[in-house]
């Protein structure tokens, strides 16, 4: 059972659960790679000093990775460069030597495997991949969460789960409805 102590630092750590959550939502509703690719900087800088707080290292470190790909990726977008295949090997093995580095509970390898998807869904660069791996992300976060014992993490990625869920009809079913094939690039 969950044994969670309310010090200050928890409460703080907490906090910066919303910030993240703020700026993980907005991504699922722009179309633009490069303000996709900020807010995702965005929310993981706040994913990473949250878990640093509560001490889930493998969780800081992940999204640290995160915002060194997404820096990349967004100079890559700047250019109008084509993400390769050196962008995409080097930030997948930079996220996997992070949790071999830092792996102390059975659990860190869930935030390599979030890692490793979204890696993997800003790389491509679509709307839809992202999106859609967006859930399987989510889902990955949300069992994290409860494994790390960070309550507002677990409840927020609960919720957001809904608003990815939202983001994926708003592909299909909204006033702005993107093709399957329609990359994010195009939407610049």
């Amino acid at each position: 059972m969950w044994q969670i102590e309310w010090t200050t630092t928890y409460i703080i750590s907490q906090i910066f659960v919303i910030f993240a959550m703020i700026a993980l939502a907005i991504t699922y509703f722009i179309k633009s790679e490069k303000w996709i690719l900020l807010f995702n900087c965005a929310s993981s800088f706040f994913f990473a000093v949250q878990y640093f707080l509560i001490g889930a290292y493998a969780g800081t470190l992940i999204n640290l990775v995160s915002i060194i790909r997404g820096i990349w990726l967004y100079a890559d977008a700047l250019s109008h460069k084509k993400h390769d295949l050196y962008t995409f090997f080097a930030s997948s093995i930079l996220c996997l030597a992070v949790g071999v580095l830092t792996n102390t509970v059975w659990w860190d390898v869930i935030a390599v495997a979030a890692g490793l998807l979204l890696n993997y869904a800003l790389w491509d660069g679509r709307v839809t991949v992202y999106r859609w791996l967006g859930v399987a992300i989510n889902i990955c976060w949300i069992a994290y969460n409860a494994l790390a014992q960070t309550l507002l993490g677990l409840v927020c990625e609960s919720a957001m789960f809904f608003v990815q869920v939202g983001g994926v009809f708003a592909l299909y079913f909204g006033k702005h409805k993107v093709v399957d094939k329609k990359c994010i690039k195009e939407n610049l």
